[in-house]
């Protein structure tokens, strides 16, 4: 059974508990990755190393704040030199530690939900803790649908989806290629929306041609759907300048601005077709 998580604020007894502390870490990623199961709490990952200076810098300023402290109690936090053992090493690698610091925070299964690479003060990272807990309740619902069933497209596409709109593409490969396999009896839009990201993911990794069949294969569902259209039409447009085909790509940002004239992705196309001219 889950612990169940707590929000702490200014004023809240928690943080008062804590007023003057620091975070409490454990110093073995494996003991607290059992601990972790042990109590379903997710996981909150610091990675540094000794030369690090920001590293340094959460260390004597956001890892103090009575805030920061009493929020962090909801996860098992542990520290990884990335400079330390071997082991260590290959930890960074996995969960694709690429600068320093990077926050990751990780299910009780020891799946990466969420990753910050940067620096970030007490109270942008008291906002990072609230989302990362939002997160968990979410991934350990998906993950527990999956453990019933493997093959369950619904689950499978939901946390390929959230890996991906939070940053963690490449981690979504996996969870986006099965679904697509079992999905004929889902929602057009959803169905559209796992291809438009299984082919960011596929791009990831080199595969530029795998990419575009899959956003051919988004915009071929049917019916229509003018929202994630347009994005896989934007998608579409960007993998053809990656090839130097100017005109095909300023053709499906075109058809992607006349499907959705308004929101992010129309300003999107604007600003690329504006680029594509002046070039």
């Amino acid at each position: 059974m889950a612990a169940p998580l707590r929000a702490a604020g200014p004023g809240d007894p928690a943080a008062e508990a804590v007023a003057g502390a620091s975070i409490r870490w454990e110093k073995d990623f494996k003991s607290a990755l059992r601990k972790a199961k042990a109590s379903g709490r997710p996981l909150m990952v610091d990675f540094w190393a000794e030369w690090c200076h920001w590293c340094h810098q959460l260390d004597e300023t956001t890892y103090r704040d009575p805030n920061v402290v009493a929020q962090a109690l909801d996860f098992v936090t542990v520290k990884v030199n990335t400079e330390g053992s071997l082991g260590d090493a290959e930890l960074a690698s996995r969960y694709g530690v690429e600068e320093l610091p990077t926050i990751a925070f990780l299910s009780p299964s020891g799946r990466a939900f969420l990753r910050r690479g940067q620096f970030e003060g007490p109270e942008r990272f008291a906002t990072t803790l609230e989302t990362a807990r939002r997160l968990a309740g979410e991934v350990a619902a998906l993950e527990t649908a999956l453990a019933r069933d493997g093959g369950d497209a619904a689950a499978l596409a939901g946390l390929g989806v959230l890996l991906s709109e939070h940053g963690l593409v490449a981690e979504s490969r996996d969870l986006l290629r099965r679904a697509r396999k079992g999905d004929a009896g889902r929602p057009i839009g959803e169905r559209k929306k796992s291809r438009r990201l299984l082919a960011l993911a596929e791009r990831h990794h080199g595969k530029q041609r795998d990419a575009e069949r899959l956003l051919e294969e988004a915009l071929s569902l049917g019916p229509a759907d003018a929202v994630e259209d347009a994005a896989a039409l934007f998608a579409l447009g960007e993998a053809y300048l990656e090839r130097g085909e100017a005109d095909r790509a300023r053709g499906a940002w075109q058809r992607s601005l006349d499907l959705a004239p308004a929101g992010p992705i129309a300003l999107l196309a604007i600003e690329a077709l504006s680029r594509i001219s002046r070039q």
